[in-house]
């Protein structure tokens, strides 16, 4: 069983490549339904362990235990042979998520008995633990080559968890998914919760204080009137700006920024690549009077004021990024999630 996001990002590149090779045509007919398969393929293991009926789930385990990992794949690609089976003929294009529901309901009440969905699993021929294993390894080595990259564009979303949707006005599920991609690795075992919103609590740092100042990390979002989204990830808590010994600034390397809409990137620190031996490039989060920063040197790569109604955004020596939307902004809504142990 996978235990790192490294590691479950590797088996859904490796169950999308068993797919192609063990299961082509159910493999083609869910890209075509799906205008290609857009990170259906990221709840594989969820088809069984969350979706599957417990009768079914049981006779699964059972094989587990004698033939290990490779029966889980062997069992998904089962799945998605019956699927193609049971909706063969509609060919009308769906959007991605709907295709996802579709999967899901499909899984719920499966219309087979657990001995046939495990005949269709052991009638795959070929399929063996080396081959698992080989793309298992590739895909892991060459996610951990890739992993460094100080400006990093999402492509598909992988979390390891089911990540629960919020009451955001900032954020959909999908754009959440991204930002839990980019976590430190034991941060995204963690679930989201919303602390504050400026729609209910008002425009002012002040209030934010008294929602976040002891939560540690959180994560800030920013929607503008013009429709930008971006934020920042924190490592350390607000309450520590009194606490900083007359110093401005404070902070870790796990600070990062990042953009949403219209694209999606982030933005590390600096001193990842060994670039931050610079004060400069190691200002991370500061506070003055009625504003709050992100980022220094140079310019601020955030900065809020006049409560949190306005912002200004620019390239920061910190992150080495370029403005995450028009230098002087307008903020429609201000928001902070907390991240909180999966229960």
């Amino acid at each position: 069983m996978t235990q790192t996001r490294t590691a479950f990002q590797a088996s859904v590149l490796t169950f999308n490549d068993l797919a192609k090779k063990y299961a082509d045509a159910a493999h083609h007919h869910i890209c075509k339904k799906a205008d290609g398969n857009h990170g259906i393929y990221n709840e594989w293991m969820w088809w069984i362990f969350k979706y599957l009926p417990f009768t079914h789930l049981v006779r699964v385990m059972d094989c587990y235990l004698v033939e290990g990992i490779k029966i889980l794949y062997r069992v998904a690609l089962a799945i998605i042979i019956l699927y193609k089976k049971h909706t063969q003929g509609r060919t009308q294009n769906i959007e991605p998520s709907e295709h996802i529901t579709q999967i899901r309901s499909f899984v719920t009440s499966i219309p087979v008995s657990p001995v046939k969905l495990l005949k269709t699993a052991f009638k795959i021929k070929g399929l063996s633990i080396a081959v698992v294993n080989k793309y298992q390894h590739r895909y892991e080595l060459n996610l951990r080559k890739t992993s460094t990259g100080h400006t990093h564009q999402i492509g598909d979303k992988v979390t390891p968890l089911q990540i629960p949707d919020i009451n955001s006005s900032c954020v959909n599920h999908s754009q959440l998914q991204t930002i839990w991609h980019w976590l430190p690795d034991r941060m995204s075992v963690k679930q989201p919760v919303l602390l504050f919103t400026t729609e209910e609590h008002g425009s002012s740092i002040r209030a934010l204080f008294n929602k976040c100042e002891d939560e540690e990390p959180t994560i800030l979002l920013i929607k503008t009137t013009s429709d930008k989204v971006f934020g920042a990830y924190l490592s350390t808590n607000w309450g520590e700006r009194s606490n900083v010994d007359g110093k401005f600034y404070f902070g870790t390397g796990e600070c990062f920024v990042f953009t949403l809409k219209p694209t999606e990137n982030k933005y590390g620190w600096v001193g990842i690549h060994g670039d931050g031996s610079t004060r400069s490039a190691s200002l991370f989060m500061r506070t003055e009077g009625d504003s709050i920063a992100i980022g220094g040197g140079g310019m601020d790569s955030i900065y809020l004021y006049n409560g949190l109604e306005k912002g200004m955004t620019g390239q920061s020596l910190t992150f080495d990024n370029p403005p995450l939307c028009e230098t002087d902004f307008i903020c429609q809504v201000v928001e902070v999630i907390g991240l909180m142990d999966h229960i």
